[in-house]
């Protein structure tokens, strides 16, 4: 039944959206101006996501009756079924370029003003790309998606969705908002669709130009350091946006522009300043500097009712405010680094490129932190802006951190003597990096649980820039927090790229291979040990609650985590709570290892293309992606399956947050 369902999406939303890309499609690309100056490129698809298993849905309860207090919770929200349409994603991006440099020989208007510089321009051109994307999903998928009816399921404690404690004073249709004070559930749903059902944006803008040796590009823009593919390490300057897949759609589909000053100067072999000794050649300094308030998390991929929201994280809730701050657009929050790359000679390679790196970023993981009354788990009280709604139980507050990034690249190619006698049938590249992160966002159990912090002496009352980021929805009623301890780690990666004949599965085309290996380590973690033992160890009292449903066989940990719930369990804490609310957040491994493996090759004169990618993260997930591609320009179609799966949640590379998000995608690509 679930595969003739599937069958039947398939063709249906395959046909429509082959008519979306048949009536957007422009003319092909060509010079629009007679010099060939101008020029105007397109790239445009339109994509079906078909949800190929239900999504998580645990409720386990204290005893057999509907009403039954929940004592174990584990949702993913909304909830779907195997079949439904997950993703209708829509997609153009027109790319325009205009070189200037015969208006500038020639003195065109404004440009002759820059014949009063003292130094000549060269190859000076504009580039502006504007980019409209969304999903149809929240038009034209099933009911989870398309309607509200989630958001709405008032009263029945069964229901997925229902989050909202008796005791708190609250209605499932009551939320807090700090300008109207008394707002729906709906909300929510408006938030998702102004967000993500349809933006059109001038996503990057830039001029860039030449003057001798130094290259200049200013403007909305994006910037790549490093040498990784998929996942990243060096490559941390621009945000990424997840919003629409997570790390199912390719990296850089997810880059997020920076108004941002680029500087390239070319040394060259160092002629220029009497150090060609030295044996380095096509060496260059390259230094960026960002003034932008851009973010991965912000709006990022946890807008309730997001088919991409993270578990545990997706249901609207009337009793927790959820607050976001990004960085402000000032000097004292830009970003900026250097980098010095070049080329040498090392014994028994030929040559190998060779790259150092610094620079100040925010990462794509927000710092988090959380805050609640004095008397928790009873609610803030009269502090919060609609006190006739009942009091909010909770506040968490997304902030950014600036990060400093240090490392090195390096790239070098396996001579062919060597190579052979491995057994490859080309050169294999082989890449790595090396970086040191400090003041990364990190995150403890006993820091964002309230059910732990705000017992005996451990409430801290929330003062001074705490108090001022949250004061125009709270008023100073002396919240309990616990400040977030930011950290360090070493991030090391290898990978290796190859093309290989493997003759008995394509006697005419190579096999591209590539893999890579991803280590990080977190200096200083917090150790990872039952709550009851740190409290124990630490001396704090009243903690018989902290073990759920009183089994020490399953305990709550302390220790390095994610800020997303693995799942939510009833605490002797808030006993009149029919709705298991205590967060058991994903760990976070001090050891993390990630492998990925990438494998393709073409027939039919390369107008077939499969491929293979897998990732698996040493804790426990593993994603298997199998591809097929036809080409038939400017058209492309492509037929996949992901497959993912983990045998509970972890941290470290979030493959297992999707664990539940098993799919077919369609899509229909125009390319000029």
């Amino acid at each position: 039944m679930v595969w003739r369902v599937l069958q039947f999406r398939a063709v249906t939303y395959l046909v429509l959206l082959a008519g979306l890309i048949v009536f957007a499609s422009p003319a092909q690309s060509a010079s629009l101006d007679k010099n060939g100056e101008i020029s105007l490129g397109m790239r445009a698809y339109a994509s079906a996501r078909i949800q190929a298993e239900d999504t998580d849905r645990t409720i386990i309860k204290d005893g057999p009756a509907e009403n039954s207090p929940q004592l174990l919770r584990n949702l993913t929200f909304p909830h779907s079924s195997a079949g439904e349409l997950r993703q209708a994603r829509y997609f153009i991006e027109v790319e325009a370029k205009w070189n200037l440099q015969r208006l500038y020989e020639e003195g065109f208007g404004p440009l002759a003003l820059l014949h009063m510089l003292p130094f000549d321009i060269k190859r000076m051109r504009v580039q502006a790309i504007y980019r409209g994307d969304g999903d149809l999903n929240y038009d034209f998928g099933s009911r989870a998606f398309r309607t509200t009816d989630q958001y709405h399921l008032a009263g029945d404690i069964t229901q997925p969705n229902d989050n909202v404690p008796e005791f708190s004073g609250n209605t499932v249709q009551a939320s807090i908002n700090p300008n109207t004070g008394n707002v729906r559930l709906a909300d929510f749903r408006r938030k998702l669709r102004d967000t993500l059902s349809n933006r059109n944006r001038l996503f990057q803008a830039f001029i860039d130009f030449q003057i001798e040796d130094l290259f200049v590009r200013a403007g909305r823009q994006i910037l790549v350091w490093g040498e990784t593919d998929a996942f990243r390490l060096i490559d941390n300057i621009n945000p990424v946006d997840n919003g629409f897949g997570g790390f199912l759609i390719p990296l850089d589909e997810r880059r997020v522009p920076l108004d941002m000053l680029r500087l390239n100067y070319y040394l060259g072999d160092f002629d220029k300043i009497g150090l060609r000794s030295m044996g380095l050649s096509e060496a260059y300094v390259e230094a960026y500097w960002a003034v932008d308030n851009a973010v991965g998390w912000f709006p990022g991929i946890n807008i309730k009712g997001s088919p991409w929201a993270l578990p545990n994280l997706g249901e609207p809730s009337a009793t927790q405010f959820d607050l976001q701050a990004a960085p402000a657009r000032t000097i004292e929050n830009s970003r900026g680094g250097v980098q010095f790359k070049f080329n040498t000679e090392l014994p028994g390679i030929e040559e190998a490129t060779f790259g150092f790196a610094h620079y100040y970023t925010f990462f794509d993981t927000p710092q988090v932190r959380s805050f609640v009354g004095q008397q928790f788990p009873l609610g803030i009280g009269a502090g919060v802006a609609a006190p006739t709604q009942g009091p909010t139980l909770g506040i968490t507050l997304q902030e950014a951190v600036r990060t400093q990034v240090t490392g090195m690249t390096g790239t070098f190619a396996v001579p062919a003597t060597f190579a052979r006698l491995l057994g490859f049938s080309g050169e294999p590249i082989v890449r790595t990096e090396l970086a040191y992160f400090k003041n990364e966002p990190r995150h403890q159990q006993e820091q964002l649980d309230p059910f732990t912090y705000s017992l005996g002496d451990t409430c801290v009352p929330a003062t001074g820039q705490t108090r001022t980021a949250i004061g125009s929805y709270i008023n100073d009623k002396g919240l309990c927090t616990v400040d977030p301890r930011p950290g360090d780690s070493w991030n090391f990666v290898l990978g290796v790229d190859t093309n290989q004949f493997i003759r008995w599965l394509n006697d005419r085309n190579s096999f591209f291979i590539t893999t890579q290996f991803f280590y990080k380590h977190l200096n200083g973690a917090s150790q990872r040990e039952t709550l009851n033992e740190r409290f124990d160890r630490l001396g704090v009292a009243n903690v018989a609650d902290l073990t759920p449903f009183g089994d020490p066989q399953n305990p709550i940990y302390a220790g390095e985590v994610l800020p997303v719930p693995a799942y939510r369990v009833r605490s002797s804490r808030a006993p009149a709570s029919p709705v298991a609310g205590q967060p058991v957040l994903v760990h976070s491994s001090r050891d993390q290892f990630l492998q990925t493996l990438l494998i393709s090759t073409a027939y039919a004169s390369s107008q077939v293309v499969p491929t293979l990618t897998m990732v698996y993260d040493w804790s426990g997930a593993f994603a298997a992606i199998p591809q097929v591609t036809f080409l038939y320009d400017p058209f492309r179609l492509t037929f996949s399956y992901s497959y993912l799966t983990a045998n509970s949640l972890k941290g470290n590379a979030g493959v297992s947050l999707l664990r539940d998000r098993d799919s077919f995608l369609f899509q229909i690509e125009y390319v000029i």
